[in-house]
């Protein structure tokens, strides 16, 4: 149920300022770039079916990516918006998913207590917003609109698509940035973010299955759940990170 924000928080400012490499500012312009398609195409085929659920779903994914935690033992932070990241997916069109994906990208980078740099701002938000695209073109083209019995197996495949369209992206930036190897970087960093990605996504999939629920009215106790998942994640993840010491004396005694 998470969206893993690791570039903002993993990345050394002398990563992110004029001292980045020129392959990792390469990949930033690509990353730019290729996001621009999404918008455009979607724009030239725009046309407004349901204003109101579109802003609700806004509302709910920026809110609910303000709800970030940090990871135990890592310089890294989660949101919990991935429940309206996929409904924006299934249920608006391309345009409109594309400027929720990057509402929300927005939405995990500002609002700290630093200003962060405007590079940072424009790979996050550009990644979430070729996430969500990736993920649309796999749900809408893959025969599920309109067939409930199978809506959850392409929600699932829409899904795994967006994780992946999201994490690799933030893992090959801080490995061109730090010099490590980005297949290490993915694993250490957002392989044992899957289970909360299962978990978001099995939300969605409910809420998609039964139509009536994917409106405004839905979406308020579902934020409710997010803000939920987001405090007890929270009280787990402190507790987690004041016992670190306790484990590692206890590792090292037993050697």
């Amino acid at each position: 149920m998470a969206r893993t924000n690791e570039y903002r928080e993993t990345v050394q400012r002398n990563h992110m300022t004029r001292s980045l490499p020129k392959s990792a500012q390469l990949f930033v312009g690509a990353v730019a770039a290729v996001s621009l398609v999404p918008v455009i195409a979607g724009g030239l085929q725009w046309q407004a079916q349901n204003p109101l659920l579109t802003l609700s779903l806004l509302a709910a994914a920026v809110l609910t990516s303000k709800m970030k935690v940090k990871l135990p033992g890592l310089t890294s932070t989660m949101s919990v918006n991935l429940p309206f990241l996929l409904l924006a997916i299934a249920e608006l069109n391309l345009l409109e998913a594309s400027l929720v994906a990057a509402a929300a990208g927005l939405a995990q980078t500002l609002g700290g207590e630093n200003r962060p740099e405007f590079v940072k701002v424009l790979f996050n938000t550009c990644t979430l917003t070729n996430a969500a695209a990736a993920s649309y073109v796999v749900f809408h083209h893959a025969g599920s609109e309109g067939k409930l019995t199978i809506v959850a197996l392409w929600t699932a495949a829409a899904a795994a698509v967006y994780f992946l369209a999201n994490t690799i992206p933030v893992a090959t930036i801080i490995a061109l940035s730090s010099g490590q190897k980005a297949s290490k970087v993915w694993s250490d960093f957002f392989m044992w973010t899957f289970p909360c990605y299962v978990l978001g996504t099995g939300v969605a999939a409910i809420a998609m299955s039964a139509q009536s629920l994917v409106n405004w009215q839905a979406l308020l106790p579902m934020v409710a759940v997010a803000y939920g998942v987001y405090r007890s994640y929270t009280m787990y993840a402190s507790r987690m990170e004041a016992e670190a010491p306790v484990r590692a004396m206890a590792a090292g005694a037993g050697h």
